[in-house]
């Protein structure tokens, strides 16, 4: 798993159950343009045209780190937990991206109302985990995804 704003909740939820060893092979938390960068090997052209908060941004720390762990399946999350906006983008603004072996990569984007920073962060890490289990399934998580808005 490669999260930013949600800090570590998606790989703390991932890792809560005995045995998660099996499935959960690492993860990297990535709040600075520079890890993102240096470590999950986002391509600078991504952040310097698209920000750290995009489409672009989530499915190349995903592919990241898929690579990094060795990892058969990856989820990123990326966003603004607030509470200010973050390059232009409101509170509640968060993108999934997905990578698996022999798929396509593909990130979706989400709007959370904001009922606060910690809000943002559990209801995006849950929203991956399902998205992540569609994504495993062979679903088009961005047709799933198209138009939803996160209570």
């Amino acid at each position: 798993m490669a999260e930013s704003c949600s800090g570590g909740v998606l790989s703390g939820l991932l890792t809560s159950r005995p045995g998660s060893s099996s499935y959960m092979l690492g993860s990297v938390t990535s709040y600075a343009a520079d890890v993102k960068r240096d470590v999950l090997g986002v391509p600078q052209s991504v952040i310097g045209s698209y920000g750290t908060v995009s489409a672009e941004c989530a499915s190349a720390m995903a592919d990241g780190v898929r690579r990094i762990t060795g990892s058969d399946w990856s989820c990123s999350i990326t966003g603004v937990a607030g509470p200010d906006t973050d390059e232009g983008k409101a509170v509640g603004t968060v993108f999934l991206g997905f990578s698996g072996k022999g798929r396509e990569s593909a990130a979706v984007g989400l709007k959370f109302n904001s009922w606060g920073r910690e809000s943002v962060r559990k209801r995006s890490s849950i929203a991956a985990m399902i998205f992540l289990s569609l994504y495993m399934d062979g679903k088009d998580v961005v047709s799933v995804a198209k138009g939803w808005d996160f209570i």
